[in-house]
């Protein structure tokens, strides 16, 4: 069978498991009076584990003579042994180097004080789980040189490199500090003339987090969501029926591991707030900005937002960049780059209303010309639509109303015979969706 083929997962995994059985149940790690455990596996990586070191040279010469009957070899330039030993004076474990372990008639490399290893795409050392702020660090410089747009580095980060931070966090020693931080990396590479997005440093942290339909990036953030995913992952241990998993949850380890993430989880009015519910919280403090007003209703429309985080190619760097800024306010309007100050936020184009984004795309004289063309490029792009659909579209039908004469944008009728009035608005955020819809 040739290296790659589908089959030879699932006879590695035949043959190994039969390997596994054949370890003898005197050796192994004592968990409690009744579970031994001795050796896990996962995909193509074996774990062996004793309580000694005379156990270990054991299980090791009865591994070396298993294995060759199943065509099977280990290759000890890639294991490597971690020795932990107790140390009753100082009531601590320590790393002991002064011992030597044999696979196959090669040394195994040992694992020091210092000594990391990579497993599974994580790093280990003698302290457990390495948290993974130098991996993130490797990885946003990187993104930050790569010959991409902007919103294709924004969906790399956000779909493949976020998501591969959650098993490290989740296994490691939890710091609330160190969460922070590594939020605050994630920020600070989208942010500033560096960043990716380019984004002002004052954006509100909730425009990150909230959700693309809710009106933010949908960037997951590490603070509150990696003490959540623990807590339910540890309590869905103490359903498993494995008599291993049930041992290991019995430890104090166990309960303290718990106990701390309950401690950092989200709390909302005394209420601890987990995973689902962690969107609602972001959203309504994305609703609580003025920069962020809005998008307040965004929710009503989900489908309008896919361009924030699908890497669209639709568009240049330098406007998506723009349009982010236009999405939560970020402008350099007078109304933002002044506050806190006294002095006058007039239009600058000579209006004498305050200079704010929504103003100067939705009333300003200096921007007529520009709204009128945005209006009937969507009007086009409308009649087009409808027009792929196979409606019967008129642009320019007038009618006679009680009102007086009425000239809407677009008169479609479908194949079944039924008309439709459509009347283009797009409309500033003084009002909220339904009443601009009656007007």
């Amino acid at each position: 069978m040739l290296q790659g083929d589908p089959l030879s997962g699932i006879l590695f995994n035949m043959v190994i498991d039969q390997v596994m059985r054949q370890i003898p149940d005197y050796l192994g790690f004592q968990l409690d009076e009744n579970t031994l455990v001795n050796s896990m596996g996962f995909a193509d990586d074996l774990n062996a584990i004793t309580s000694t070191r005379e156990g270990m040279r054991c299980l090791l010469q009865i591994l070396d003579k298993l294995c060759p009957k199943w065509g099977l070899k280990f290759n000890a330039a890639k294991c490597r042994y971690l020795c932990m030993e107790a140390d009753g004076r100082n009531k601590k474990m320590k790393v002991s180097t002064d011992c030597m372990f044999v696979i196959n008639g090669s040394t195994i490399e040992l694992v020091g004080v210092c000594g990391q290893w990579k497993y599974l795409g994580v790093y280990f050392s003698n302290n457990g789980i390495e948290p993974p702020k130098q991996m993130l660090n490797v990885w946003l410089g990187r993104l930050k040189a790569a010959s991409l747009k902007p919103q294709q580095k924004f969906f790399i980060l956000r779909n493949y490199r976020i998501p591969r931070l959650l098993y490290p966090l989740k296994m490691s020693p939890l710091s609330v500090t160190a969460l922070n931080r590594l939020d605050g990396a994630i920020r600070k590479a989208l942010t500033g003339t560096t960043g990716m997005l380019h984004l002002p440093s004052s954006t509100p942290k909730s425009f990150f987090y909230a959700s693309v339909a809710d009106g933010g990036l949908g960037v997951l953030c590490l603070r509150y969501s990696v003490p959540s995913m623990i807590v339910g992952r540890f309590e869905k241990l103490s359903t498993s029926n494995s008599s291993v998993v049930q041992a290991a949850i019995k430890e104090a380890a166990f309960a303290h591991r718990i106990g701390v993430a309950r401690k950092f989880v989200l709390k909302v009015v005394g209420q601890d707030i987990l995973a689902g519910a962690i969107r609602s919280y972001h959203r309504e403090l994305l609703d609580s900005f003025i920069d962020t007003k809005g998008l307040v209703e965004a929710g009503k429309c989900p489908s309008v937002h896919t361009w924030v985080s699908d890497g669209t190619k639709m568009m240049t760097g330098e406007n998506y960049c723009e349009a982010l800024k236009i999405r939560v306010n970020a402008l350099p309007s007078l109304s933002r780059t002044q506050r806190g100050m006294t002095s006058d936020r007039s239009c600058r184009a000579g209006c004498k209303a305050p200079e704010t984004n929504c103003y100067v795309l939705q009333n300003c004289h200096k921007t007529h010309d520009i709204r009128v063309e945005r209006h009937d490029r969507v009007h086009k792009r409308l009649s087009a639509f409808l027009s792929q659909r196979g409606e019967t579209v008129n642009d320019n039908m007038t009618f006679v109303t009680m009102e007086g004469w009425r000239k809407p944008d677009v008169v479609f009728t479908t194949n079944e015979g039924t008309a439709h009035v459509v009347d283009v608005q797009i409309v500033g955020e003084y009002k909220d969706l339904d009443t601009l819809h009656k007007m």
